[in-house]
């Protein structure tokens, strides 16, 4: 996968000391054009942590669309955020997943009070049509002016 790998001289070493005060297995490259390898994108930056007895890691540097993005302190950032050994990036984490299934809940809740209420107008226009059927008056509205 390495020998798939471009370097810009300037940009990596700018960058490889920054991330490797994070760990020093990280590194950052840029895939060459002809790259196949399954985890680099053809002309795409990434950040490659080698481990002589783990799995290598590829992250691609890109945006959340999945767009060229240039290398930046978002990698150091980013790096940070998710970062398991570090115990307030856990809380974060932790924190943001609260969160968002608190989030979901709500939402739920809510759809389903938006259902209760349009089952209950249903069974009250099926009941009630809102028009006098006596046969003593013409058809007349039942329905009042009411404000809220």
């Amino acid at each position: 996968m390495m020998e798939q790998a471009a370097y810009d001289v300037g940009l990596v070493r700018f960058w490889n000391p920054k991330l490797q005060k994070l760990d020093d297995g990280l590194s950052l490259v840029l895939a060459q054009e002809r790259a196949n390898h399954p985890s680099l994108t053809p002309g795409y930056w990434h950040i490659v942590r080698q481990h002589p007895q783990a799995t290598t890691v590829v992250l691609t540097c890109s945006w959340p669309d999945g767009s060229y993005r240039e290398p930046g302190e978002w990698m150091v950032d980013k790096l940070k955020s998710v970062d398991n050994w570090n115990r307030r990036a856990m809380d974060e984490i932790t924190e943001r997943k609260r969160r968002e299934a608190a989030a979901i809940e709500a939402a739920k809740v809510e759809r389903r009070a938006h259902l209760v209420d349009d089952i209950q107008t249903g069974v009250k226009a099926k009941g009630n049509p809102g028009v006098n059927f006596d046969g003593s008056r013409k058809w007349t509205p039942r329905v009042k002016n009411k404000q809220k």
